[in-house]
């Protein structure tokens, strides 16, 4: 079991800042909004929403939001980085219990009133529900939805398990105890930009904070639109990887490393195939393996959001996989060395 503090309970007058980094929100900030507005605590709280630059609008509806409710309060992010956004939050903030929430996901009504009462009930220094895909209807959607929810594609770790509780290494998005963030540092690296909250979590965990995950916390967030998009951001997430790894920070599991581990094993066996002749029976049986696995998972994710979905979600799967591996490769030669607060 992790490690929770003892003696460390919420008062019923617990105040709650919430940090929510923006830019060019507009297709999602009325429903956050909406979501925001929805939310009470005992305690008070306050919506602290960091805004890097909107260009399509976003920053006046935001603006228009603090006329009619005083909880909303709008603040700059020059750099326009999402962990600059969330430590210029940090810096504002005033609750006892520091939540990030991300711009593109629905939360529930009681959403923060549940963070609060699984902080209370298990003592963790962070709290969080399952990251629970939601899709658009579509085809391509379904698709990106099946490899959200594979363990072989972005679902094996615990935290994107819908019906998961107990504790974890990590989760999304958090709702901290200011204590454990202050044993913790009290900020997000900015030199990361992807891997930041697994850092955090890495750092909370290590100061002796349990951080748990719990099934009546309940939000959906909302996955890239299209393939290109999603291989663009897990090329970005292993880049991160490599990034966190370079500067000696933790956080980093094993589950992070396989999809460079993969693409190491094609260059490897690619290259032994065209120097000798019996390289080839390695390169196809890295290949074979690798097929047999993506199509076991996309029939089972079949069962689930219809046959139409074997079609492209192997490949899919690959795409995703190569896009992540070739970053952590780039990100080797690229990024920051060492990182501090």
């Amino acid at each position: 079991m992790e490690l929770a503090q003892s003696g460390m309970t919420l008062s019923p007058k617990s105040r709650v800042s919430v940090i929510v980094p923006v830019r060019n929100e507009r297709a999602t900030i009325d429903a956050l909004l909406r979501d925001l507005s929805s939310q009470d605590s005992p305690g008070g709280i306050e919506f602290l929403i960091v805004d890097g630059q909107s260009e399509d609008g976003t920053r006046e509806v935001i603006a228009a939001a603090t006329e009619r409710d005083s909880r909303i309060k709008l603040l700059d992010n020059p750099a326009r980085v999402v962990t600059s956004a969330l430590n210029i939050g940090l810096q504002q903030a005033t609750g006892d219990v520091i939540m990030r929430l991300d711009a593109h996901a629905d939360y529930a009504p009681d959403y923060i009133g549940k963070c609060l009462e699984v902080l209370e009930d298990t003592g963790a220094g962070n709290v969080g529900g399952a990251a629970v895909p939601a899709s658009d209807g579509s085809f391509i959607g379904d698709v990106i939805l099946a490899v959200h929810e594979s363990p072989f594609g972005i679902g094996a770790a615990k935290f994107r398990q819908a019906d998961a509780e107990g504790w974890v290494d990590t989760l999304w998005p958090g709702a901290y105890r200011r204590e454990a963030l202050e044993a913790a540092g009290m900020y997000w690296v900015e030199e990361l930009t992807r891997s930041e909250d697994i850092e955090l979590n890495s750092r909370i965990r290590k100061a002796g904070w349990g951080i748990y995950i719990s099934p009546k916390i309940k939000a959906r967030y909302y996955p890239r639109k299209s393939i290109s998009a999603l291989c663009k951001q897990n090329f970005g997430n292993g880049v991160a990887v490599t990034h966190t790894l370079k500067a000696g920070l933790g956080g980093v599991s094993i589950r992070h490393l396989i999809p460079c581990a993969f693409v190491l094993s094609l260059l490897l066996s690619g290259a032994l195939a065209m120097a000798t002749r019996w390289g080839i029976g390695g390169l196809c049986a890295v290949l074979g393996a690798y097929a047999l696995g993506a199509l076991a998972f996309s029939a089972k994710a079949a069962a689930k959001h219809g046959l139409r979905v074997i079609v492209l979600l192997p490949v899919t799967f690959l795409l995703l996989h190569l896009s992540y591996g070739v970053g952590s490769l780039c990100g080797v030669s690229a990024g920051p060395k060492s990182a501090s607060g």
